[in-house]
């Protein structure tokens, strides 16, 4: 245990890394694709994301889950899983060339089925790195995992670049994430055989997988539901509405969950191989306890940094084409605030219990109700897609919250009082900040100094009120583990 220990803080110090140096390389492609691409070429984007991540969710089964969960694992286990993910992955690759002219004639985007074709190439790439990326995790080698996602992350940003300055379009980003997926998979394949111990062998069987699929079921289940819905809002949006408009909403969104994302990996895949390892349950929530106060005095101010200087960034250094999508940043923003909390560690602790039934059940139920309420509102415009989604987001994100809790015996009103103080002092930090924008409306015109000014008097504030708690809560947290 004090080894496992060890590597959970190891982990966590090296995934911050990872959160803070990769925070500062998607910004920039995220600023890259909107100098270089329309909000026209997003809607392109966006579909071909929407249906190769889909596509994605497919190959695995949830049996990645269950070989971090799982006590012991065997070669022969992991080459049985290996192999279908391959097998799945290959089906994939067919299926969507197949059905690429489909859904180009669908949405009505002239060209998105050639883009399909290249796209689909990305599910026989990923399919290897399903399960490397489990069995380093299951070790808790994050700082090899950290090494070859950021080495992999500044080359495809690289090449992202170059392909758009010379004008490739659209195809650029397909092509970046082509070299991506092939340099994880390859690298993730040394590093297993390197560290872990486990190899591919001549034997592998379905019977061997049994544990993997009473596990995986639910996992997978949830995944593919989740998947669906997660991106249903864009589609809907895409039939009913202009593409422009699904360009605008993809683009904030984007913006917004890869941001989220970032946040819940500092502590999300490390938290859920350390959670495994633990039996009693005071210990799982002292630990559970400290690491949701330092979340949530981290994430708070910036996702509701975010929501409150958007009208000033967005403009400045996206562009004033992109003002069309300042709102949906600003609710996209709140959302993620109100909800990070329990995505980034309270369905981690679930899964952590062998409750992944749990899980599938709630998203379950509330995906229901959510695709049942799209597809009645959708047609009547983007404003009711946009409520829908931060309905259902927060409304699910506490039920979790409530069932965390319930299962290690404790109640709502203790992770209440986890987030009093970060909320109070992101409170403050924003009545700051919405105080000088006021003020300084009409006064500061040079608005790279307004939001210079108006950044750094609410990070200011906000450091000033947190720094000693933020540093006893690491403190605490230290003695704990």
């Amino acid at each position: 245990m004090e080894k496992s220990k060890k590597k959970f803080i190891t982990g966590v110090k090296w995934t911050t890394l990872e959160t803070g140096i990769s925070a500062g390389i998607e910004s920039l492609n995220h600023i890259l694709k909107a100098i270089f691409l329309s909000p026209y070429e997003f809607a392109y984007i966006a579909i071909i994301n929407i249906v190769i991540n889909t596509s994605q969710r497919f190959e695995d089964f949830g049996f990645s889950k269950a070989i971090i969960q799982k006590d012991e694992v065997n070669n022969e286990e992991i080459t049985s899983v290996f192999l279908l993910n391959i097998v799945a992955g290959l089906l994939l690759f067919g299926i969507l060339n197949l059905i690429a002219p489909f859904v180009s004639g669908f949405l009505e985007l002239p060209g998105l089925a050639g883009y399909l074709h290249l796209a689909s190439i990305l599910l026989i790439l990923k399919a290897p790195t399903l399960v490397f990326r489990s069995t380093l995790e299951r070790e808790m080698k994050f700082k090899q995992l950290v090494k070859v996602r950021l080495f992999n992350q500044i080359g495809s940003f690289i090449l992202l670049g170059v392909l758009l300055y010379l004008g490739y379009g659209v195809i650029s980003v397909i092509y970046a994430n082509i070299l991506r997926a092939f340099v994880n998979s390859t690298t993730f394949m040394i590093y297993n055989y390197k560290l872990t111990g486990y190899k591919l062998i001549k034997s592998a069987s379905i019977e061997s997988l049994r544990h993997y699929y009473d596990f995986g079921k639910f996992v997978f289940g949830k995944t593919a539901i989740n998947s669906v819905t997660k991106h249903l809002d864009e589609i809907l949006i895409g039939y009913f509405l202009a593409p422009e408009i699904l360009g605008f909403y993809y683009f904030s969104k984007n913006m917004v969950e890869k941001l989220k994302k970032l946040i819940k990996r500092s502590f999300g895949k490390v938290l859920y191989s350390y959670f495994s390892k633990l039996e009693k349950k005071d210990e799982l929530f002292q630990i559970y306890e400290k690491i949701t106060q330092l979340l949530a005095f981290f994430s708070f101010p910036v996702f509701i940094g975010v929501a409150l200087t958007a009208n000033l960034f967005v403009p400045l250094i996206f562009g004033e084409d992109w003002q069309g999508g300042v709102i949906f940043i600003q609710v996209f923003s709140v959302v993620s605030a109100l909800t990070i909390l329990s995505t980034g560690t309270a369905s981690n602790l679930i899964y952590s219990l062998g409750k992944s039934k749990l899980n599938f059940q709630i998203d379950s139920f509330s995906n229901v109700l959510y695709i049942a309420a799209l597809f009645i509102f959708a047609q009547y415009g983007v404003a009711f897609v946009i409520t829908i989604r931060a309905i259902k987001g927060i409304v699910t994100a506490n039920i979790k919250q409530l069932y965390a809790m319930k299962s290690i015996e404790r109640s709502i009103k203790d992770i209440l009082l986890i987030a009093k103080w970060p909320f109070l002092a992101v409170a403050t930090m924003a009545v700051v900040v919405v105080g000088l924008q006021l003020m300084l409306i009409n006064l500061m015109y040079n608005e790279i100094a307004m939001l210079l000014v108006v950044v750094g008097a609410g990070a200011s504030t906000y450091i000033l009120i947190c720094w000693n708690m933020t540093k006893k809560i690491y403190w605490d947290l230290r003695k704990v583990l």
